[in-house]
């Protein structure tokens, strides 16, 4: 057995009131080619369906805990990753979202052929384009475009966003950088242990600090981009980064990307792996 057979995966997925995408987008990593996974999913207090949905889909693979209060999708991270998870290696995916089967196959392929930080994928994009945040070579075309990551990044990426954040016309240039696509990304849990999670005492922009955490943490090793399409993206009007409050062009998003900048200066990779004191309930969908 090869040592990509032998890997195994925990896929975190939070969600909130996605009672119309979450049985199609857990399908999706169900169906993945590679087998040996676990998708661990955090219900953000939805108020909707979304938990009976996924309850619906009896797959020992999963695992569901409910939390009492809505504490956001870092802090839910943190959680699942501190009590949950086991495997060699962790995957996101957004619950309004959905991945190519091969796509696990291929990330973690590439993970072991080469030791790097994070490895994204390429995206197909859909929905409505005037929620769209991110620029692309490819235009919309009946509501569809494609996406494509830079293939690798390294370091020096900091040295740049520290500069575009000292400005602000910088700021502006500092929108359009791209890393990766956060729902798309697979990691090494090590890593993330090390490095304390995300930010789980923010709601918005946490993915940029991760990325960059992790530039700090070792600064030897890349993130790296399959330039394959292995995932849809939705857009629509409900995402934080559409919102006024939370959006791309809010104060509130500014504000927290401008503090990237010290922790830049400061080489401040280490977080405390935070998530609120609440209470979970952990929901049987499938007997093991």
């Amino acid at each position: 057995m090869s040592l990509i057979q032998e890997s195994s995966v925990d896929i975190i997925l939070c969600c909130y009131n996605s009672e119309d995408t979450i049985v199609e987008c857990v399908g999706s990593l169900l169906s993945q080619t590679h087998r040996d996974i676990r998708v661990l999913i955090f219900d953000d207090a939805s108020t909707d369906k979304t938990v009976e949905k996924i309850c619906q889909i009896k797959d020992k693979r999963i695992t569901l805990v409910k939390s009492s209060q809505n504490v956001g999708t870092y802090a839910g991270k943190n959680f699942l990753l501190k009590n949950h998870s086991r495997s060699e290696f962790i995957a996101l995916q957004d619950a309004d979202d959905y991945s190519h089967p091969d796509r696990i196959k291929l990330q973690i392929s590439r993970m072991i052929q080469k030791e790097y930080l994070v490895v994204g994928t390429s995206v197909y994009e859909t929905g409505d384009k005037s929620k769209a945040h991110t620029d692309s070579f490819d235009v919309f075309t009946e509501g569809e475009r494609k996406n494509k990551y830079p293939e690798t990044i390294d370091c020096g990426i900091l040295a740049e966003i520290e500069n575009n954040l000292s400005t602000e016309k910088g700021y502006d240039d500092y929108l359009k950088i791209k890393i990766c696509m956060n729902g798309t990304v697979m990691f090494r849990r090590s890593d993330l242990m090390t490095i304390g999670g995300w930010d789980g005492e923010t709601r918005i922009a946490g993915d940029t600090d991760i990325f960059l955490r992790l530039l700090m943490f070792d600064k030897q090793r890349l993130i790296y981009n399959l330039q394959e399409v292995l995932y849809t993206r939705v857009f629509n009007k409900e995402s934080l980064t559409a919102s006024s409050e939370y959006g791309i062009k809010s104060n509130t998003r500014r504000s927290y990307n401008m503090s990237l900048r010290p922790k830049i200066l400061k080489n401040l990779w280490k977080s405390e792996m935070y998530f609120p004191d609440f209470k979970v309930e952990k929901i049987i969908c499938a007997e093991l």
